[in-house]
């Protein structure tokens, strides 16, 4: 949804701004054509080179764009001049069919070689556009923000973080979403950068309304708003009526409908220019379904047909695309199914028309086909399971599946396998049917597989510490039963010996050897005892035959776990798993145990620490992050490692909580030393809305280690029955 959301956001605006572009761009041209053969600085020359190039190629203009682009290379090249050479390699790439990851890689090379920070970071993210990982598009975005930040440039610095914060979004990875757009949020404060401000704020409120969080979006919109009324003169008409439009949704959604229809009414009013009409377009259907639920039905039916009647007297352009698909989805969900019909099929006959000029645009593709499946299932029921209707339906969920397919859309596979199932099912296609049920299920259950790998990955973790805890506890015994034996022996054997006479010396020699096996094997059980509870736990335990809870009101707790292990585990054996979890966890141990931390257990992938227990420790914070800090840097060095062995990798995440536990023994049979409390939750919580790489520690933490590290505010957890907690990567300084 955020992907149609943000699609339909940005074309809206860039062919509200392309209009009469291209007389704009061939005025140009001309101009530094003339120029050109007047200038005489060879630098000058590759910079008028490289402009002809790229406007050749925004006017379509493939064959001069290139030429243009060659032509630059090679005086920037005669000359030596590095910049010019990386400015031409990026004239190519921007040219219709160009090898564009290629080019900009030789770009990189080149840029790498000079000094100029500006320009290497403007390769870094041009090559971020040109993959679809989303790891590694971060992971090119974070090197051209380091390079913004060397080059001590706010305003770029600032600018690249929203493509940063879509990058997760795309992915359903909101905390980082939000965390960076936060960022531009403090960055544009800073620095009194109201444009700045308005659009962080806009995207900010967008990024909550796609997490879900309806209460956060219109707080960060309404805010949005504020900043534009602050300063009429930074921002559009046509921003203003967007951001009162969305505002407006969200109340309706709420029932507020008054409010809704102050919003969608001055949505309106900003967009009342005749270049603006696809705006109104998009809003009227809005006020119409909000004077629906306000009953009144003849207000409802005037702003419908005033939506209707702006698009249909519309030229041919995307924006009477816009404008068609606005209606269609007005009328689908008001029940006006033969409407939604109209304006879904004219989106696609427009669409045609523009794919003879070379432009095709495979969402609006998707919109239309999906909307006209979802109406002709819907009248084909209607009308007593008309089977053509059915089979129309059929036939445009059939087109759009394969798209879904390749471009990982699972929500929209979803849907359309659920209208395909039923469909095929109403026209007696029974096989079929089934096949796509299975389908239906299959991304359903996609859908909420991260919860589920989770909720499975701490299952079969719990299970397997259950069975390593049998292990342990058998062995335990095991010693015990020996030191027993033993002693029975020992007893036994002074008995025998002292009744043979002469025997004495005997006697001795044997209970000397005996408790020696005694003590070793008491040695041993110690060991054993002390490998799973404290010190000071141990002995009371063996003292008093129990051990009681303790209360500790300042510890820090610890969490780490492996990013996607459940699916890394695949790529293993069994006994290669085993064995690089025991690698980690027993690096893992020697850095708690440095830093007078209490290690409590691993279950699966994940290893749980606490520092400041059993004995109080007033430094329980920093020495929790620097041995945080060291287990990371153990796991990324590992990470390097096998990435030049060529084989599979774990990467980490980590957070941190301080507060205050209970600790104690669980259970009479397997007992573990374990600890409890909101602070552990917490921590928990953490670790799994962290980042790989990254230490991620919660307010509490964050005021007592603040004065040594380098700390970095990254939003809020709404934490169950806790309200909204502050989080904050941590670093050395």
């Amino acid at each position: 949804m955020l992907k149609k959301i943000l699609f339909l956001f940005t074309l809206l605006f860039f062919y509200a701004a392309a209009q009469g572009q291209q007389d704009i761009y061939l005025k140009k041209i001309d101009s530094l054509k003339q120029a050109f053969s007047k200038t005489k600085t060879d630098t000058t020359k590759v910079n008028q080179l490289n402009a002809i190039s790229r406007l050749s190629a925004g006017i379509n203009d493939a064959e001069n764009g290139k030429a243009y682009a060659e032509k630059a290379f090679a005086f920037a090249t005669k000359i030596n001049w590095s910049k010019g050479i990386v400015q031409s390699y990026i004239s190519m790439a921007g040219q219709p069919g160009a090898d564009v990851a290629g080019l900009l890689n030789k770009a990189l090379s080149e840029a790498l070689k000079g000094d100029d920070k500006l320009l290497t970071a403007s390769v870094y993210q041009m090559l971020a556009s040109t993959v679809n990982d989303t790891g590694k598009k971060i992971q090119y975005f974070g090197k051209a923000l380091e390079c913004y930040k060397q080059a001590d440039n706010y305003r770029l610095y600032a600018k690249i973080l929203p493509q940063i914060a879509y990058a997760y979004e795309t992915q359903g990875l909101f905390f980082e979403a939000i965390d960076y757009r936060m960022q531009s949020i403090k960055i544009a404060e800073k620095n009194n950068d109201i444009v700045g401000q308005i659009n962080a704020n806009r995207f900010l409120g967008l990024t909550y309304l796609s997490k879900g969080d309806k209460a956060k979006a219109l707080h960060y919109y309404l805010a949005t708003i504020a900043l534009m009324k602050q300063d009429a003169n930074k921002a559009s008409a046509i921003f203003m009526s967007d951001i009162h439009k969305e505002t407006g949704k969200i109340y309706l959604d709420q029932k507020e409908y008054n409010k809704a229809l102050i919003y969608f009414k001055d949505a309106l009013k900003y967009s009342s220019e005749d270049k603006y009409i696809y705006a109104q377009i998009d809003v009227l259907p809005y006020i119409s379904k909000t004077y629906q639920e306000l009953g009144n039905e003849q207000e409802a039916q005037l702003y419908f047909d005033k939506a209707k009647q702006l698009t249909d007297v519309m030229p041919l352009s995307m924006n009477k695309i816009l404008g068609c698909s606005s209606v269609a989805g007005a009328a689908f969900e008001s029940g006006n199914y033969q409407v939604a019909l109209k304006y879904y099929q004219a989106m696609l006959d427009i669409m045609g028309q523009f794919r003879k000029s070379g432009q095709d645009f495979m969402q609006i593709y998707l919109i239309a086909n999906s909307g006209l499946g979802k109406a002709y299932l819907v009248l084909a029921k209607q009308q007593g399971n008309n089977k053509e209707l059915l089979l129309k339906s059929i036939s445009c969920l059939k087109k759009i599946a394969p798209v879904y397919a390749q471009t990982n859309s699972i929500n929209d596979l979803k849907e359309c396998y659920q209208q395909l199932a039923e469909a095929y099912e109403l026209t007696g296609q029974y096989s079929e049917s089934v096949a796509a049920y299975k389908d239906f299920i299959i991304y359903k259950d996609s859908l909420t597989s991260m919860e589920r790998e989770n909720a499975f990955v701490k299952k079969e973790a719990e299970f397997e510490y259950t069975q390593k805890e049998i292990l342990l506890k058998a062995g335990q015994k095991a010693a015990l039963d020996k030191e027993q034996t033993n002693r029975n022996y020992a007893f036994a054997g002074i008995g025998v010996l002292l009744l043979i006479t002469g025997g004495a010396g005997v006697a001795y020699s044997r209970k000397r050897k005996d408790n020696r096996t005694i003590a070793a094997e008491k040695k041993r059980s110690d060991d054993l005892l002390l490998n799973i509870l404290p010190a000071e736990v141990a002995e009371e335990l063996k003292v008093k035959g129990e051990a009681s809870a303790q209360y500790y009101d300042q510890v820090s707790i610890i969490f780490t776990d492996f990013v996607g292990f459940t699916k890394l585990s695949e790529k293993f054996s069994p006994e290669e798993l085993i064995g690089e979890l025991n690698y980690c966890f027993k690096a893992f141990d020697n850095i708690v145990t440095k830093y007078n931390i209490e290690k409590i257990k691993t279950i699966g992938d994940s290893y749980m620490a606490v520092s400041g227990l059993p004995g109080k420790n007033a430094d329980h914070a920093k020495n929790a992050v620097e041995a945080a800090v060291e287990m990371r840097n153990f796991i990324t060095n590992y990470k390097i490692e096998r990435q030049a062995q060529g084989k599979v990798y774990f990467e980490m995440r980590t957070g941190i909580n301080s507060g205050n536990v209970v600790a104690g023994i669980v259970g009479i049979k397997k007992f573990a030393y374990d600890v409890w409390g909101d602070a552990v939750n917490i921590a928990s919580r953490m670790e799994s809305n962290g980042v790989a790489g990254k230490i991620n520690i919660t307010e509490s933490t964050f005021n007592l280690v603040k004065d040594d590290y380098e700390t970095h505010y990254r939003g809020e957890l709404d934490a169950k029955g806790k309200g909204l907690i502050n989080m904050y990567f941590v670093e050395r300084k």
